[in-house]
């Protein structure tokens, strides 16, 4: 379906006209093909992932969303997309709520022992 000025309705602008920065994994994602990959799942990466890993992960994940985008359309790409990136980050996430739950309980535990 298409709109007022020629370009197709319900689809993901390309991002050849943006001015090109971020990540080298962005930047491939961006020149190569002109589609970006989504930004949620990028900033969850570098939010949960150690540096040294992120260009890595990132690069893989933004050449499976371009393959997938080619072959499956936008939305189908980004549900696989957001399912790699929480596949991704769930052991250390996993850790981290481990660790908060381990911390809640000993501040109770030393609550309980001021408290009495």
């Amino acid at each position: 379906m298409m709109d007022g000025q020629g370009r197709q309705r319900g689809l993901r602008t390309r991002a050849r006209d943006k001015p090109v920065g971020g990540s080298a994994a962005e930047r491939y994602c961006v020149e190569v093909t002109g589609m970006q990959a989504p930004k949620i799942g990028e900033f969850l990466i570098r939010l949960f992932l150690a540096r040294e890993d992120q260009e890595a992960i990132l690069g893989d994940l933004n050449e499976a969303y371009i393959r997938d985008e080619k072959r499956l359309g936008t939305t189908m790409a980004g549900i696989l997309y957001y399912r790699q990136v929480a596949i991704s980050i769930w052991p250390l996430v996993r850790k981290m709520l481990i660790r908060l739950s381990a911390l809640a309980s000993i501040e109770e535990l030393v609550r309980r022992k001021i408290g009495s």
